[in-house]
């Protein structure tokens, strides 16, 4: 928990580096936590990432499939990618 408040400190900083490594140092402590794959996956996203941002998406969404912004974030990083999103 402790962790993943740095994570967003560093996020509202918008040292997104910082932020990921902090948010996967929490994943480390809570594997099946779906609102912290989102969190990495929103800070890839930002940070331009995209590619990975869809990852950590999917993996939020495999572990909680009504998360909504999960959802609509993944279709915009595969848009931004050019990936097909049918």
């Amino acid at each position: 928990l402790v962790l993943a408040g740095l994570g967003d400190c560093y996020f509202q900083m918008g040292q997104y580096d910082k932020a990921i490594e902090k948010y996967e140092l929490a994943l480390s402590h809570k594997e099946n936590d779906a609102s912290l794959y989102l969190k990495i996956g929103v800070t890839f996203a930002k940070s331009g990432a995209h590619a990975e941002a869809v990852e950590r998406l999917k993996q939020a969404l495999s572990i909680d499939p009504n998360l909504s912004e999960a959802q609509a974030l993944l279709k915009s990083c595969q848009y931004q990618l050019g990936w097909d999103t049918e």
